[in-house]
């Protein structure tokens, strides 16, 4: 891919939120609000300031609402007729695909650096998919340590060091051959490419990641957010 051309992103949004019902049964966890701007709106902000061309991926039955949000933004959509799992939204726009990409998730909360993912990908010629990991993860629960039965520390919320994987990823087209409805790119593709002879790597980023995918995290991200802190 030229260094010089406009990398294509996939902003996912076509999850159901089950786990946020009943709430998501009025507006997808896509556009919950996060400090009175919808999340995928943040998500979508930081792509384009990094001069991508975006592409957010929905369902059908909330086309109006993210083409109404999305109305001032330059971005382009893929519409599935259901929800098809993270693969399948990919495989649905794979009318867009045709070089390097990247994957990013519209229910985030990151400052993860893209140009430097990108980079980090490019400066490897083999890599098939190159993964962001953070070694910042905000627990919603508070964490004990305990001597025998007495507990002897309490820290609430704290920040883990763990490498954990964001979504967030660059990937060669060729996963297209991986990707397919009903399919997850934690559950099913990038195991299958694990084995296989495909290189994937990880590009650790220092910035915290949260995701909204439940009420606890929600909450949690709309506090770090309030005090800046992602």
């Amino acid at each position: 891919m030229d260094e010089n051309s406009c990398m294509l992103a996939l902003l996912l949004a076509g999850g159901q939120g089950s786990r946020l019902a009943p709430f998501t049964d009025i507006i997808p966890k896509a556009l919950f609000p996060i400090n009175g701007e919808p999340v995928a709106r943040i998500m979508a902000k930081k792509l384009l300031k990094h001069k991508m061309e975006v592409v957010v991926c929905i369902n059908k039955a909330w086309e109006s609402l993210f083409r109404h949000e999305f109305r001032d933004f330059p971005v382009k959509f893929s519409v599935s007729e259901k929800p098809l799992g993270t693969a399948g939204e990919v495989w649905n726009a794979k009318h867009f695909i045709h070089e390097t990409f990247l994957v990013a998730y519209a229910d985030d909360l990151t400052n993860i650096d893209y140009a430097e993912l990108v980079a980090f990908h490019r400066e490897r010629p083999d890599a098939f998919a190159t993964l962001a990991l953070t070694h910042k993860l905000p627990l919603d629960v508070g964490i004990c340590n305990v001597d025998s039965d007495r507990v002897v520390a309490l820290y609430e919320k704290p920040i883990i060091d763990l490498k954990a994987l964001t979504g967030t990823a660059v990937y060669e087209p060729e996963i297209l051959e991986f990707c397919k409805p009903n399919r997850d790119f934690a559950l099913h593709v990038i195991p299958q490419i694990l084995s296989s002879e495909k290189k994937v790597y990880a590009d650790f980023t220092n910035s915290l990641w949260m995701d909204i995918g439940s009420l606890s995290h929600y909450k949690l991200a709309c506090e770090l957010a309030k005090k800046r802190e992602i």
